[in-house]
């Protein structure tokens, strides 16, 4: 399995967003995207820091 690169939110959002979803809510620190066919993704944002470990697996899925 490759290493996924750490990410900050801002830039990790750009790509959620090119995938097709869309901002649905925040609740706390965590954003919660939609894509067209239901399906959900919670990404953190913690400020200034990097995600550590981003989804991408369930944004390409």
């Amino acid at each position: 399995m490759s290493r996924l690169r750490v990410v900050p939110y801002s830039a990790f959002r750009k790509v959620v967003e090119a995938q097709g979803f869309t901002w649905v809510r925040r609740n706390g620190s965590h954003n919660v995207f939609r894509a067209p066919s239901g399906q959900t993704v919670i990404v953190p944002d913690h400020g200034s820091e990097d995600i550590k470990r981003p989804p991408y697996p369930a944004i390409t899925a």
